[in-house]
């Protein structure tokens, strides 16, 4: 089995529950979400509740991601909501850059023995986190780009030092650029750059419904979990709406 790939028996359900996210809700979660789970990749931000030491329940959120432990055994590696990025070791101008969204290319010490490596950074606008990528692993996901969109040694170049570029395909503007939320590193959009920056598109429908319950996608990019009992008249119609298109949908076939 690879280092970072998961089976559901895998999963520390146990360790998970702890934090309030239960066997239900992760078995409720999106497919998609399910794949970057036993993917060993980071999940979208996810509401969890802790007990301090006095029993007061805290509530919180945060990504995970599966590791593997030197025993061979899984385990969770969480990434907390925090309420600032830090960024103290970067330039003003570099600063600036990382909280208008923007990545920025710096050595980070993101090896295990701590050497500095050139990479691609960026704040995690979910939850204030600083992400960093080497920028020799998303260089080959921008070379293909480049391929297939025909584009010169120039605007590699500047793909390559974090600036989104828009380009003509079959006749519509796009734009593409780095962006580290995505799991390939790159995203594309429609529109210029400006419109590239602001693009807030939802990953997830607003309702992925469960056996159990519906995670929500929010404004925020996260998923919210309400149980069956707690649907909204909004909810329960969402729910009628689909399984009565998939009724007729089998009726035609």
């Amino acid at each position: 089995m690879k280092e970072h790939e998961f089976l559901e028996e895998e999963i520390p359900f146990g360790t998970l529950a702890r934090f309030g996210l239960t066997r239900d809700m992760i078995d409720d979660l999106p497919v998609g979400e399910l794949r970057r789970i036993y993917g060993g990749e980071a999940t979208s931000v996810l509401p969890i509740r802790v007990a301090d030491e006095s029993g007061n329940i805290i509530k919180s959120r945060t990504r995970f991601m599966l590791v593997r432990r030197a025993d061979g055994d899984a385990d969770v590696m969480f990434f907390p909501a925090m309420t600032r990025a830090d960024i103290e070791r970067f330039s003003p101008e570099s600063r600036k850059m990382l909280l208008d969204g923007q990545p920025i290319v710096a050595e980070m010490p993101i090896s295990d023995d701590g050497t500095e490596t050139m990479s691609f950074v960026q704040i995690d606008r979910c939850t204030n986190q600083v992400m960093a990528v080497p920028t020799s692993v998303v260089e080959r996901n921008l070379k293909m780009l480049a391929d297939e969109f025909d584009l010169n040694s120039s605007e590699l170049k500047l793909l390559q030092s974090g600036v989104p570029m828009s380009v003509i395909i079959d006749e519509e503007l796009v734009t593409v650029g780095v962006d580290l939320h995505r799991h390939n590193a790159v995203r594309i959009s429609e529109g210029d750059v400006e419109s590239w920056k602001n693009d807030k598109h939802r990953q997830w429908e607003k309702f992925n419904f469960g056996v159990n319950g519906c995670w929500v996608s929010n404004d925020d990019g996260g998923l919210d979990y309400v149980a069956e009992s707690a649907y909204s008249e909004e909810m329960w119609a969402e729910m009628r709406r689909r399984n009565n298109e998939q009724h007729c949908a089998s009726r035609k076939q």
